[in-house]
C-alpha cells in the first residue's frame, strides 16, 4: 500500500484524501493562526505612523492658519516718515548714538547722517523697543539692556525710567514712535534736578526733519 507523507509534519497516510484532510485540518489552521498572531504587531506599527502623520499635518495647520491670522505689527518700509528726539542716559553717562555703529542698523527704523539724537521711522508700528533692538539692545519695565550685553536692572535706589514728552511713563515695552515726540530712558539714582537736566539735553531736531520749523 503507497504512503503519502505530510511534508510539513512527516506523518504518513493511507491515501491521498486522508493526507489532504490533515493538511487542511492541520497544517492550513495553523498557518493562519501565525498569520493572525502577526497582524496587530503591524497594525501598530502603522497606527503610530498615521498618528505621527496626522499630527505633522496638524502642526503645519497651525503654522500656517497663525501666520494668516496675524497681520505683520510693522508696516512696509515707506510707509510713513516720522522723527523723535531722544536721548539715553545709563549711570549719568549718555549713550553716544552718533557713533557708526549705530547708524542706519534697519532701514525702517534708525538714525542716520552721523546724528545720534533723532529717531527716523520709515514704517507704520515700529515702537522705541523695535528701534532699540536692531541695535542689539533692549528694555522693559525693569532691565535696559545695552549692546554690550550689559542690563542695567531695578535694585535699591538705581530704577531704569521712561519719560515720554516730559512726563514719567509706563510705555516701556508698547510707546510707538510718532513724530515729534520727546523721549528720555534714563537709569540710576538722579535726583530731580538731574532728570531735569537729562530732559533738557533732549534736542529739537525732529521738527526740522520733519520740515515743520
Amino acid at each position: 500500500m503507497e504512503e503519502h507523507k505530510c511534508p510539513d509534519c512527516g506523518k504518513t497516510f493511507d491515501s491521498a484524501e486522508a493526507l489532504k484532510q490533515h493538511k487542511e485540518a492541520k497544517h492550513t489552521l495553523e498557518a493562519n493562526s501565525a498569520e493572525q498572531t502577526k497582524k496587530p504587531g503591524m497594525d501598530k506599527t502603522k497606527l503610530v505612523i498615521y498618528s505621527l502623520i496626522i499630527i505633522a499635518g496638524a502642526a503645519a495647520v497651525y503654522v500656517i492658519m497663525s501666520s494668516l491670522s496675524e497681520a505683520p505689527r510693522i508696516g512696509s518700509v515707506g510707509s510713513t516718515h516720522e522723527h523723535v528726539d531722544f536721548k539715553i542716559f545709563l549711570e549719568g553717562k549718555a549713550i553716544d548714538f552718533s557713533q557708526p555703529k549705530y547708524q542706519i542698523a534697519a532701514q525702517y527704523v534708525h538714525v542716520e547722517g552721523g546724528v545720534g539724537g533723532v529717531v527716523h521711522k520709515h514704517a507704520t508700528g515700529v515702537t522705541f523697543r523695535d528701534f532699540l533692538k536692531t541695535m542689539n539692545m533692549d528694555m522693559d519695565s525693569k532691565c535696559f539692556k545695552s549692546d554690550d550685553n550689559k542690563r542695567y536692572c531695578n535694585e535699591g535706589d538705581s530704577t531704569l525710567k521712561f519719560y515720554l514728552n516730559g512726563k514719567i511713563s509706563d510705555k516701556f515695552e508698547n510707546y510707538e514712535l510718532h513724530d515729534l515726540d520727546k523721549v528720555l530712558i534714563s537709569y540710576g539714582n538722579e535726583s530731580d534736578e538731574k532728570i531735569k537736566q537729562q530732559l533738557a539735553a533732549i534736542t529739537d531736531l525732529a521738527k526740522i526733519e520733519s520740515g515743520k520749523k
